[in-house]
């Protein structure tokens, strides 16, 4: 759905437009606060923000010069705090489950193989 650069805009805009109210905010203020290593410019932080309005995550009110009148929108909010809360449900894989399963599942396949074995002999 978002790649990576569109989830840390997304996550600074939720950081700069507390509670989905509307803020001003300038794309050079976007652009210092992202990692550098993902060297997004001022065309490239224009073509994400209107990929999040596409996708409802967020609203604008004007754009002028590099200057955003935007809210973030509730369906932003839900994917952001579904990204944590999947993290969490990965880390949580019942691996005894796995151990326990695994011997059980080839002392049976191990005792029907003796079994056909048995008649064919």
């Amino acid at each position: 759905m978002l790649d990576i650069k569109s989830k840390l805009v997304l996550k600074l805009l939720a950081n700069l437009c507390p509670n989905g109210e509307y803020e001003i905010i300038e794309s050079k203020e976007i652009i210092s606060q992202l990692p550098s290593k993902y060297k997004v410019d001022g065309s490239g932080l224009c073509h994400i923000i209107d990929y999040l309005e596409h996708l409802d995550c967020i609203s604008i009110k004007y754009e002028e010069n590099g200057l955003y009148c935007l809210s973030v929108l509730p369906f932003g909010y839900e994917l952001i705090e579904n990204e944590h809360t999947k993290g969490v449900k990965e880390s949580n894989k019942p691996f005894w489950l796995v151990f326990l399963l695994v011997p059980l599942l080839a002392f049976i396949g191990g005792l029907l193989g003796a079994i056909i074995a048995s008649f064919i002999i």
